[in-house]
């Protein structure tokens, strides 16, 4: 078992470096080989294409690992939860694509202020289902056991989307980079699916009533879908709200500025849901908020690290890994990397009401602070501070963060 863990635990650190190289490397050559405009176009596109992933899987990743792996190996069980599942993906599939056919001029006009690019719309909607059928099949074999073959598939996917991503990019094709970048990751989907062909057949035989496995697999996905929404959603609006008002180049260096932290911050998330999570979930009532402290002061070091190798030397990082056309940006990059750090509390608030299934407390911390940041972003945005979302970051996370600490050390002066 310890081997299994140990083997496990090694394909989640490779994956995610993986990961996270094959994002830098897309980061990297979307600043030098674009312009400003550009790349604002191409990193809005990015924010669509990961929330039409999400909702694409209808939030059911988690639930349905735990419910296969609650059937512990009964064939029957696992078709039953796998049916459920792709009926409910076809379901929100048919309404998804719907929806983007629909609405793609007014989703282009939202995030680049023209309508140029709403023939992506629902091409995109197509690739992002089909790739969040990938993952919902990921999921079935981490539920099995097969958590590497799993990770696999998802980077095969992955660099089957990025290196033709990069050439677009290269040839300064905003949204046909974007296509790439989904479409590779179907590579994932026919993998995946090879690999547990014998249960689709199973599900696909199943005749009987799967309604209840339908309504568990829905109650699982419905937080997961809320926590994912209100922030992408928030911020959508928010960033068509600040384009209008100072134009897409200076969209473009905020941009830059929250594609860098989006990095950053999988650290942070990757330690909360590998550590944190599982000890916060087992501990006892009286060791939960030594164990909140103990993780966030940790955590906060860890984060601090990026903010002090960039305060070195602002101008040559940013000309070496972008492009001399972002050092606007600068002020951007600093408040992000600040706002990273602070985020810590709001983190370790989240994460400790999941551990203890508190699910409205857990939805109503990200609905707080997506209103917090959204209300100081219009604000000073309507007075005409074009570095709005630098000062509102850190700003709203670090107000997060001093709540946090005090409630945290209120409760601990009661009697446990």
């Amino acid at each position: 078992m310890r081997v299994g863990s140990r083997r496990t635990g090694l394909a989640v650190a490779l994956f995610f470096a993986f990961k996270i190289g094959l994002g830098g490397a897309v980061l990297i050559a979307s600043a030098h080989w674009m312009s400003v405009a550009s790349f604002a176009v191409f990193s809005q596109l990015l924010v669509l294409i990961a929330y039409l992933a999400s909702v694409g899987t209808a939030g059911m990743q988690n639930g349905l690992i735990r419910q296969i792996a609650a059937a512990d190996g009964n064939a029957t069980a696992i078709a039953r939860e796998v049916r459920a599942a792709l009926l409910i993906w076809a379901a929100v599939a048919l309404l998804l694509v719907a929806g983007c056919v629909l609405s793609r001029a007014w989703i282009a006009s939202l995030l680049t202020g023209h309508r140029d690019i709403a023939w992506v719309v629902p091409w995109l909607a197509l690739l992002a289902i089909w790739a969040g059928l990938g993952q919902l099949l990921c999921s079935v074999l981490t539920g099995c056991g097969r958590a590497g073959s799993a990770l696999f598939a998802q980077g095969l996917g992955l660099f089957a989307g990025t290196v033709p991503a990069m050439l677009l990019l290269h040839r300064g094709l905003p949204a046909e980079a974007a296509l790439a970048l989904t479409g590779g990751q179907g590579t994932t989907t026919v993998l995946a699916a090879a690999r547990v062909r014998a249960l689709l057949r199973g599900a696909w035989h199943e005749r009987s009533s799967v309604r209840a496995e339908v309504r568990r697999l829905l109650s699982f996905s419905g937080s997961f879908l809320a926590t994912t929404s209100i922030m992408p959603l928030t911020l959508i609006g928010l960033r068509s709200f600040y384009r209008a008002r100072f134009g897409l180049e200076a969209l473009g260096y905020w941009l830059a500025a929250n594609r860098i932290s989006d990095v950053n911050t999988q650290l942070l998330g990757l330690y909360m849901v590998q550590a944190f999570l599982p000890a916060m979930a087992s501990a006892a009532p009286g060791e939960r908020r030594m164990l909140a402290l103990r993780t966030a002061a940790f955590a906060l070091a860890v984060m601090a690290i990026p903010l002090v190798l960039f305060l070195t030397a602002p101008a040559w990082l940013v000309k070496t890994f972008l492009s001399a056309k972002f050092l606007p940006a600068t002020t951007f990059f600093i408040a992000y990397f600040l706002g990273d750090m602070l985020r810590v509390g709001a983190s370790t608030a989240t994460f400790a009401a999941l551990a203890q299934a508190r699910l409205k407390l857990y939805v109503a911390l990200e609905a707080f602070a997506a209103t917090l940041m959204g209300t100081l972003v219009v604000l000073l945005g309507s007075s005409g501070l074009v570095d709005a979302p630098a000062v509102a970051y850190p700003v709203c996370y670090g107000l997060i963060l001093i709540a946090a600490l005090l409630f945290t050390l209120r409760r601990r002066k009661r009697p446990v």
